[in-house]
């Protein structure tokens, strides 16, 4: 037998489901949570392959019923999906649909193989899988040689007792005033507690761009996006914005005054930051993006799965306080801490007293209208972001006081939202989006006395850290123009300027 002879179809069909989902995701999933699904895909193929082989004694045939079982296996989620089949518990057969997608792809199978000759692999198949594997793999190789070229962590210098740095991302935590307007949720327990410990808040602090990558690349390397990144991408391509949020501006003029660089991270799979000095997360069993492909299975979501990823979550954010809190002790050289924290924003795993609640659906990482296209409502919205960030409240304010006890030196701290709560945020169009809820921002600021005066009033976070280098290290950075800019979600860097149509929600209007 020819190695030529070998139909080697049923590996391009193996590929396929992961590597497309993959690539319908690469700018939110890191390439390395490919290769447990695609060994464990490749695992199962090659024995389902080996069992037909030795039933129907033929090669061929077996490669046949394999390629095609693999097919009906992966189908399984996308037919509902297409056929708008209600989701059902996994293996319930009290529905039609069950049955008879079994029963078809058993039909299909059998023509398939009474059609093949024993002896002689039809090359069409291979033809398709080849051609099936090889678009998503263009994207994958993209991702690799992207992940390839990511420059390592800079070489730094000890410098004398200066303040440690911390920037505390609340992703999604709106200001206070929109969030009582828009979700009747009053957060006067964390702004209080802040203030009581020394933080400045701005009343009329406002986001520069309503999504998270967007908003950090610009934060993090003090200027808007168009003079950032050199050539803004056409499509929605994020690829640009989350190597400028992990090697990013702030972080290299800190390293070169001596800092280290520390990330922490809660689950949000394009903050990798591995250009950091030191990255801190917890680390999870199941993968987002192994939870995904299951759901195009018959498997799809067992329970124990479904609630580990809740469960992991909520590990996830007490985890990231927990190294908050140990980082206010520190060694030799002084630290730049960046800490992302996927949380007030969906899914809401957390009650206002720490409880642990269990959303309806399935896990998902949405936000604004996502949230409602995926089954959710503005009601199961308002009452599950207030419990939550009561939660995240309580925890900020219990690592302060951990990260204030420990310091030896007084840390500049910033506690600020990426953009707001977006209940009211329509991801592709302005007109159907309330900008008064989507841009007001949470920003507070432990930072010596003499600076505080910048932190209030209106602010933004494009101006944040040109503030704290400027005032503490004496750099040249003016202040720039506060405004904010409103782009689609899958034309990320199609901006409007919305920036009069916040003001109209600013509390100091008129």
């Amino acid at each position: 037998m020819r190695v030529r002879d070998w139909p080697i179809h049923p590996l391009f069909f193996a590929l396929f489901p992961p590597l497309s989902l993959f690539a319908n995701n690469a700018s939110l999933i890191p390439l390395s949570d490919l290769v447990r699904p695609v060994a464990l895909v490749l695992a199962g193929v090659a024995v389902l392959w080996a069992g037909l082989w030795a039933t129907l004694r033929s090669r061929s045939r077996a490669a046949v019923a394999t390629s095609i079982a693999t097919l009906a296996f992966f189908s399984y989620g996308p037919l509902k999906v297409a056929l708008g089949v209600d989701e059902i518990v996994p293996w319930e057969w009290s529905s039609l649909f069950n049955p008879g997608w079994l029963l078809g792809w058993l039909v299909v199978i059998a023509l398939a193989v009474r059609g093949t000759p024993k002896d002689r692999s039809p090359r069409g198949y291979a033809l398709v899988g080849a051609i099936l594997v090889s678009m998503p793999m263009t994207t994958v190789a993209g991702a690799y040689l992207r992940q390839q070229r990511s420059a390592g962590p800079e070489a730094s210098r000890v410098i004398g007792p200066a303040p440690d740095i911390f920037f505390i991302v609340l992703d999604g935590y709106g200001r206070s005033d929109a969030l009582r307007r828009s979700l009747g949720f009053s957060d006067e327990a964390l702004t209080d507690g802040l203030r009581s410990r020394g933080f400045v808040i701005a009343d009329d602090a406002r986001a520069n761009y309503a999504q998270t990558e967007l908003s950090l690349a610009s934060s993090l390397n003090l200027d808007y996006l168009p003079r950032v990144i050199e050539s803004l991408p056409n499509d929605n391509n994020r690829d640009p914005l989350v190597k400028r949020i992990d090697q990013n501006e702030l972080s290299r003029r800190l390293r070169s005054r001596g800092y280290q660089y520390v990330a922490v991270t809660t689950g949000f799979p394009p903050f990798q930051f591995r250009s950091s000095d030191l990255r801190l997360a917890e680390p999870t069993e199941t993968s987002i993006y192994e939870a995904e492909l299951l759901k195009w299975t018959p498997i799809g979501i067992p329970r124990h799965v479904m609630l580990s990823q809740y469960h992991v979550r909520r590990t996830q954010l007490k985890a990231a306080f927990s190294h908050l809190g140990r980082l206010g002790e520190r060694g030799a050289a002084p630290r730049f801490v960046l800490a992302h924290v996927l949380a007030p924003h969906p899914p809401f795993v957390f009650g206002p007293n720490e409880e642990p609640v269990r959303p309806s659906g399935p896990y998902r990482l949405v936000d604004g209208s996502h949230f409602m296209e995926n089954g959710g409502s503005r009601e199961e919205y308002a009452k599950g972001y207030a419990g939550q960030a009561t939660t995240i409240g309580r925890m900020v304010l219990r690592t302060v006081d951990e990260i204030l006890r420990r310091s030896k030196t007084p840390p500049i701290i910033v506690v600020q939202g990426d953009h707001g709560s977006k209940m009211g945020h329509d991801q592709e169009r302005l007109d159907r989006t309330d900008v008064g809820e989507v841009f007001p921002i949470l920003s507070a600021a432990f930072v010596p006395e003499g600076m505080k005066p910048r932190f209030t009033g209106r602010t933004s976070p494009v101006n944040t850290w040109r503030t704290v280098l400027r005032e503490q290290f004496g750099e040249d950075l003016p202040p720039l123009p506060d405004q904010s800019y409103f782009s689609g979600w899958s034309t990320p860097y199609e901006f409007t300027d919305v920036t009069l149509e916040v003001d109209k929600f600013s509390p100091r209007k008129g």
